[in-house]
Formats: structure tokens, C-alpha cells, sequence
């Protein structure tokens, strides 16, 4: 099967190779297959996990976000959801990781693709209407939980075109401790790429790496649409169509960053190669410990219970270069991030913003608001506690399911019913609680294969889960 959406992409990667071979002269070359991640977890339909020995057949279509990955035997937790990690008896090394904020990019995106899980838009085997926006491309890059989703992401970069991230404030007791600092993603067909740290005048810090993705094995197969990039047209030959997935990390020391040179780095730079297709790459917050000062005011926040859901709500006196705001939650030591909202940026004047737990948990939660920064920066608001106590237990069964699940819940009384949402939002199903049961079975039979919400109203109690159709 020819992995390339177009047959022109062939002889574009062959000729970025012969470009790029000035750069890669000063570089370390590795095949790389010492430093390839050999398992992930996402939370695809709910928990999927695969390796690559263990290929899930499960192919994802849709957004799902990186919880944990294997990486010279030992499997890290991104910190994206660790309680459902506990909760399915995976043992992990604790982390935490986000994807990279943007520095600039440079080149051309007119050959460009942005690749999207097929079922992103909803619509299967087609593209959706309205096409999905590119106004601002680089947020594919950064979507998701910490911006870990592996459902979307920019393909067929050109080899004149770079990536430059934000890469500054190294732990330096960190470096060379064996535990990795960098993740890379490849969605599509493996090529060359070349990454490099640099200072705050854009010359390198350490050594050049390059990584032939041949080299790594692939740990799963997706599939996705590809849509042009300047004109988000999707053609017949790039939808619905199956690409394999890969990951690479690697520990800091691996580009000759040591105690010495680290505290002068402060980007991080991916060159193009014309066979580039990433859907993010991740820093170990760990190591890069990008949590400066940021340039904002915070007068208050504030945590209620509302209905079943729990309301935040935040006001800023001043923002300036603030990029958004994400809303998290504990239980314990652990912070989930529940949402994202887009900051105002530059303001010197009172902002209110709201958002919502839709999925409260029972007894008291703890929540807190992690500010980003362009620049990566990061800053945290008080801890706010909320005191939540909802009614009755409901669970689905088959999950995945190729067909039909049935529903366990308290008895059913006047006005319950199940609702199932696409996932778009929009509701495609609805069925009413038969009065004093406590199982209801719904028919999905109809409806394409996906991630779907299951949202169950009974005794004034909302609860949703996700179900997996295929």
C-alpha cells in the first residue's frame, strides 16, 4: 500500500534528503530505533491500548489524547488521565507532559495537508459542511488534553519549512537520567527529520539529531482525511484512508545538553524533510520546566455547583500575551485538565470568563486554573474545593459494541431517558426509561461507526459515559 497521499510526495522526500544534506552534516545520525516508543495508551473509546508487538486492531478515527507510552521497557503516564490508568491495573513512572507551544514556523504551507481523524467531522467516508477551519493551522499541533491529541495533526510538511518551539528553563538534574525529555509524532509515511536546540539567538546548543522514522516501528494503524491546508478541499483519494502511527523520544543528553550549555537553551527546532507528519511533539515539564512569571492579572476564581454540572467561573484585571486558560481538577495529588478557554491576550481592562464540569465527580474536588502563556509559560490560581453528591450508579455494557448496549441505572421514573450525541454534539438518539426498570437496551445499528456520548438523566442525576461503535 502506498502510504504517500499523492505519488508526488515520493519524489519530494527524495529530494528533500539531497536538500538537507548541508544541515545534516554537523548532525548526529541515528536509525532510532533504540529511542521508538513501543506502546501508547489513549483514551479512544474509552481506554485503547497498543504496542508493537501487540498492534490493537482498533484503528482510531477521531480525536483521543496520549495517557501514557513505553519507552525503553517503562511505561511513562503523560499526567493526561491517570486515575483511568490506575483504574485498568497499568503500572506507570508519573509524568508531565504537553505539547510544545510555537515559537514560529517557517515556509510554505501550499503543499501541506492537515490530517484529521475520519469521523472528526461526524460524517463518515465524506467531508464535512462546513469544511473544518484552518484559521489558525498550528492549533492541530496543540489540540486535546495538555495538547496531546493524536487524532489531528499537519501532514506533508515541505523540507524548506521548520517548526521552531518555546524550550527554555532545563532542570539540568534531570538530563541524562535516563527517563526521556522529548516525544515526536509520525501519523503518516515514515521519513527524515532533523531537531535541534538552539539559544535565544537562534544558533545551536549541543549537537544535531536526525531520525530516519523507517527505523521505528509503528504502533498502531488509524484512519484519516486529509485536507489541503490552504484550501481544506478533501478528495475521494484522501479520505477514509489508513496510515500508520509511530513515536519517538529521547533523553536531553542525546543532543549534547549538559549542565554546562543548558541554561542558554530556549527553543527547540524541527526541519522539515517533505515526509514530515506530526500530530504534536511533547516536552517532559519535568525537565523543561517552562513556568515563568506571566504577564497577567488574576483577580479571582471561583468554583460552584450548578445543576449537575460544576461552574467556574474567573475574572482578569489585565492580560497581556496570554494564550488560554485550562480549567483542572483533583481528587487527590493528581490535576486532570477538564477544559480549555481561549484567553482575550492583550487587555488592560476586567475579563470574565465561565466554564463547566460536565462530569462532576461524588464528594469533594479540588480545582485550579493553569494559565499558559505564547511563550509556554505556565502560572496556577488558588486551589478552589467543591463539594459534589449525586444519586445511583450507571454502567454500559458491551464497550466497544457492534451494535447494541444495554444500559444498567436506578429504577427509571417520569421524564428519564437516554441521549446519544455524535461526536459533534448533536444528538442522533433518544429513548425514554421504562418506568422501574433499571437496565435499559438501546439499538446503535444505525448509526456509523465512532466515539459516541451516552448521556443517561434519571432522578434528577446526569452522568456520561463514552461507547465505542464498530
Amino acid at each position: 500500500m502506498n502510504q504517500y497521499p499523492t505519488t508526488g510526495k515520493r519524489f519530494k522526500a527524495l529530494t528533500a534528503t539531497y536538500l538537507i544534506l548541508p544541515l545534516l552534516a554537523s548532525a548526529l545520525y541515528l536509525p532510532a530505533r533504540s529511542q521508538g516508543v513501543t506502546g501508547i495508551i489513549t483514551d479512544y473509546g474509552g481506554f485503547w491500548k497498543t504496542s508493537t508487538t501487540t498492534v490493537n486492531p482498533i484503528k482510531p478515527d477521531n480525536s483521543h489524547n496520549l495517557l501514557a507510552f513505553t519507552w525503553n521497557g517503562t511505561q511513562y503516564a503523560t499526567g493526561a488521565n491517570n486515575p483511568l490508568l490506575t483504574s485498568r491495573g497499568e503500572t506507570y513512572v508519573n509524568g508531565d507532559w504537553w505539547s510544545m507551544n510555537i515559537y514560529s514556523y517557517t515556509g510554505s504551507m501550499n503543499d501541506a495537508l492537515i490530517a484529521l481523524g475520519q469521523m472528526y467531522d461526524g460524517v463518515d467516508n465524506g467531508a464535512s459542511t462546513p469544511p473544518p477551519s484552518n484559521a489558525n493551522f498550528t492549533d492541530y499541533l496543540r489540540d486535546g488534553i495538555k495538547g496531546l491529541d493524536l487524532g489531528t495533526g499537519i501532514s506533508n510538511l515541505p523540507s524548506n519549512n521548520s517548526f521552531t518551539f518555546f524550550a527554555h528553563s532545563l532542570n539540568v538534574a534531570r538530563i541524562g537520567d535516563g527517563v526521556p525529555d522529548i516525544l515526536i509524532t509520525q501519523f503518516a509515511q515514515p521519513g527524515t527529520e532533523t531537531y535541534e536546540f538552539l539559544n535565544s539567538s537562534g544558533v545551536r546548543v549541543g549537537n544535531a539529531v536526525t531520525v530516519n522514522f523507517n527505523s521505528v516501528t509503528r504502533v498502531a494503524n488509524w484512519t484519516i482525511d486529509f485536507y489541503n491546508a490552504t484550501s481544506m478541499a478533501l478528495t475521494s483519494s484522501l479520505r477514509k484512508t489508513e496510515r500508520e502511527l509511530r513515536l519517538w523520544a529521547a533523553d536531553l543528553s542525546l543532543f549534547g545538553i549538559n549542565s554546562t550549555n543548558a541554561p542558554s537553551v530556549a527553543r527547540f527546532r524541527i526541519h522539515m524533510s517533505g515526509a514530515s507528519d506530526f500530530a504534536f511533539s511533547a516536552y517532559n515539564n519535568q525537565t523543561i520546566v517552562i513556568s515563568n512569571t506571566l504577564p497577567v492579572t488574576l483577580k479571582d476564581f471561583r468554583a460552584q455547583v450548578s445543576g449537575q454540572k460544576v461552574e467556574l467561573n474567573w475574572s482578569t484585571l489585565s492580560e497581556s500575551s496570554t494564550k488560554y486558560f485550562i480549567v483542572e481538577k483533583s481528587r487527590g495529588t493528581d490535576y486532570l485538565p477538564v477544559d480549555t478557554i481561549k484567553a482575550n491576550g492583550q487587555s488592560a481592562e476586567q475579563k470574565d470568563y465561565r466554564a463547566y464540569d460536565p462530569s462532576p465527580s461524588n464528594g469533594t474536588s479540588n480545582y485550579r486554573l493553569r494559565i499558559v502563556d505564547n511563550n509556554g509559560s505556565i502560572k496556577y490560581s488558588q486551589v478552589v474545593p467543591v463539594f459534589f453528591e449525586k444519586t445511583g450508579v450507571v454502567s454500559l455494557y458491551p464497550n466497544p459494541t457492534s451494535g447494541s448496549i444495554t444500559i444498567l441505572h436506578p429504577a427509571g421514573s417520569s421524564g428519564d431517558r437516554v441521549q446519544i450525541f455524535d461526536p459533534a454534539g448533536r444528538q442522533v438518539l433518544q429513548q425514554d426509561l421504562l418506568k422501574g426498570k433499571t437496565f435499559t437496551s438501546v439499538n446503535m445499528q444505525s448509526l456509523a461507526r465512532g466515539v459516541y456520548h451516552v448521556t443517561l438523566r434519571s432522578n434528577g442525576v446526569l452522568r456520561t459515559e463514552q461507547v465505542l461503535l464498530q
